[in-house]
């Protein structure tokens, strides 16, 4: 089981707190600054896996691996090619991320049904008659028929999920950024992990 020192503790608690305000007021100065961070620790890491011996060099190697796999496979060519900028919604990742933008940053709002009603008036019909005076009946135009159309939509209200908050892709970089360093912690833990066992065997 892996242990912490409180520097450790400390510094994840800061990458929390600045990963929940990333998406709880998602803006492109936040989403700037948590890819920067994640792309320098990264960098700093390839160094670490290099001039560290161990189970830090094979944590530090796992972090680097799985953290630029991730970043190659949100941004690069892989998914980005032949598609929009935002292929990467293969991801199921990307699906958690937006799911989380529509549960934080969205509104219910409901739809009424609204009903028509229609005069149709065949061809070769009589032209109109002048506007009628007001208290005195007017007969309906000869073969003349009034139907009511009801719209496809369903007879009853329907709730849809609409954005109000802030802009999209700036959340979706933020959560991008914070899943690529959960998966290079995994990743660091994982090589650490592997690297202990060929030791034992």
């Amino acid at each position: 089981m892996p242990r912490f020192s409180i520097r450790q503790l400390l510094a994840a608690t800061a990458i929390v707190a600045v990963g929940c305000l990333a998406l709880v007021k998602p803006s492109a100065l936040l989403a700037a600054v948590t890819m920067g961070v994640v792309a320098l620790a990264l960098l700093a890491a390839v160094i670490l896996s290099i001039y560290r011996s161990g189970d830090k060099g094979a944590f530090w190697l796992g972090f680097t691996i799985f953290g630029w796999s991730y970043l190659l496979l949100c941004y690069g060519p892989i998914f980005t090619e032949n598609n929009s900028p935002f292929g990467w919604n293969r991801l199921i990742t990307a699906r958690l991320a937006t799911a989380l933008y529509d549960r934080i940053h969205g509104s219910a709002v409901v739809q009424p049904t609204v009903v028509f009603t229609t005069t149709f008036v065949p061809v070769g019909a009589p032209p109109p008659r002048p506007p009628p005076t007001p208290g005195v009946p007017q007969p309906a135009p000869s073969g003349a028929m009034t139907v009511q159309v009801a719209p496809p939509a369903p007879s009853w209200p329907v709730t849809l999920q609409t954005a109000t908050g802030p802009d999209r892709s700036d959340f979706l970089n933020a959560a991008h950024s914070l899943w690529a360093l959960l998966i290079a912690v995994c990743g660091g833990w994982f090589a650490a992990w592997a690297s202990r066992s060929r030791g034992d065997a």
